[in-house]
């Protein structure tokens, strides 16, 4: 049979389903498969694929998406597309973004890349890759609520001659497969860690003449210098973090910072981090005050009041708590009632774990913080200005109605009446596995 070189070469392809080439007189039919198989069957882990592009100009391009019950195990997405291919060389791109939907961290744990004979390899190649232009790969994190972009490229080598093409149709499989189980592993996190050590400390300049910065020995005009930069492989209180709380792969030492204060009491391998700020609706805010709970029940109700302040699961989407739910405590560990953090990532420091991280117990004196000057990072201690402290967690021993607080004037402590509302902020505590802290 003569074959008519001239011939353009047509692409026409059903992502997820097929792929047809003509060649000459001849035809190549290609099945390309993109298959995410679930390990994991929990309704809050949804692996699938969406928003497919085909990077084809000038062609007849229409998208269609297979839905997938999210119950399957079977993530399955398809596009179809007509494109010319006219010379060796010529090629097109298929990209389709790989979306977490759900609310657990997912990992790629094995790819799979394959379909081509030895003869086949000879005149067409692909590839795939993923956003950052790495090759894919084990060991990629799809952290919940993200997604990343995989580009498949497919082409006809630059190097091919007509004698390379077949002469009759050819159908071969080309898959490519992704298996996706939960993300907690301390390889992926050494690659994407929710927090990396800081290499620069925060500063203030102490404005006070009485008590606070003035009474840790600083006078007016000097700089504090908040938290130290570690040693490498240990954790110690105040060592300074960069923390990507909202997920969107940046280490912002300016609004991301955060201390390392204890481990976990439950369960030693979280981290407790705090942050360096109050805030107010989730949002950076060294003014603003609340009340712990405006009833003024704090045994009672817990702080309901402060839950409305700290930010939302939509805000801090990259970081969780390992219980939203916890007993709330007075100095003395006595407990009292169950309270929830739902709607919320973070919560407040307890008085145990300032405690633990400042080497003291029982009622706390004057000046005891003054070796945990991170504990008072943008409030009165070096600036009048702002707010005189932010509420613990735990509640008071001695009265009913009072709840525990920084008391920054003094560098200790304290505890105040819960339903105030004109003196104390609202500070998030972040909890964090280590195998997702580069430390």
């Amino acid at each position: 049979m003569k074959r008519n070189n001239k011939r353009n070469i047509y692409f026409v392809a059903i992502f997820g389903l097929a792929i047809l080439i003509g060649v000459g007189y001849a035809f190549l039919t290609q099945a390309l498969n993109i298959t995410g198989t679930t390990t994991i069957n929990k309704s809050s882990w949804d692996v699938h694929f969406e928003n497919l592009t085909t990077g084809v100009s000038g062609s007849d391009v229409s998208l269609s998406v297979i839905p997938s019950e999210i119950t399957s195990a079977m993530k399955t997405t398809s596009l179809s597309f007509t494109s010319a291919l006219k010379n060796p060389g010529d090629g097109f791109d298929i990209t389709v973004d790989v979306v977490n939907a759900g609310t657990l961290d997912a990992m790629i744990s094995s790819v799979s890349m394959g379909g081509l004979t030895d003869a086949q390899a000879k005149y067409i190649s692909y590839t795939a890759t993923w956003s950052d232009g790495a090759n894919i790969a084990t060991n990629q994190e799809l952290k919940s609520g993200k997604s990343e972009k995989i580009t498949i490229s497919v082409a006809f080598k630059k190097d091919i001659t007509a004698e390379d093409l077949p002469t009759e149709e050819v159908s071969i499989n080309l898959s490519f497969g992704l298996e996706y189980v939960q993300a907690d592993d301390s390889a992926i996190a050494i690659v994407h860690p929710v927090c990396k050590r800081a290499t620069t400390l925060h500063t203030e300049v102490c404005n006070q003449s009485t008590g606070g910065c003035a009474g840790s020995g600083y006078v007016v005009g000097d700089t504090v210098t908040y938290g130290n930069l570690g040693t490498v492989g240990k954790l110690a209180s105040g060592d300074a973090f960069d923390c990507d709380v909202n997920g969107d792969g940046i280490f912002d030492p300016t609004t991301e910072r955060f201390y390392y204060v204890t481990d976990l009491d439950t369960d030693n391998n979280y981290a407790v981090l705090i942050y360096y700020n109050d805030v107010s609706g989730g949002v950076p805010d060294n003014i603003k005050t609340y009340a712990y709970d405006s009833a003024g029940k704090p045994r009672e109700n817990g702080p309901v009041t402060v839950l409305e302040q700290l930010p939302t699961t939509t805000q801090w989407s990259n970081v969780d708590l390992s219980n939203i739910t916890r007993k709330i405590k007075d100095e003395n560990n006595i407990e009292y009632i169950e309270f929830s953090y739902e709607g919320s990532v973070t919560r407040l420091l307890t008085y145990q774990e300032f405690s633990n991280a400042c080497g003291a117990t029982g009622q706390t004196a004057i000046g005891y913080l003054d070796n945990c000057k991170y504990l008072m990072e943008n409030t009165q201690y070096a600036n009048s200005s702002l707010t005189f402290g932010y509420w613990l967690e735990s509640v008071s021993s001695g009265s009913a109605n009072h709840a525990c607080n920084v008391y920054s004037s003094s560098r200790f402590v304290y505890n105040y009446p819960a339903q105030v509302a004109s003196v104390n902020g609202v500070r998030p505590a972040i909890e964090v596995l280590k195998t997702k802290i580069n430390y």
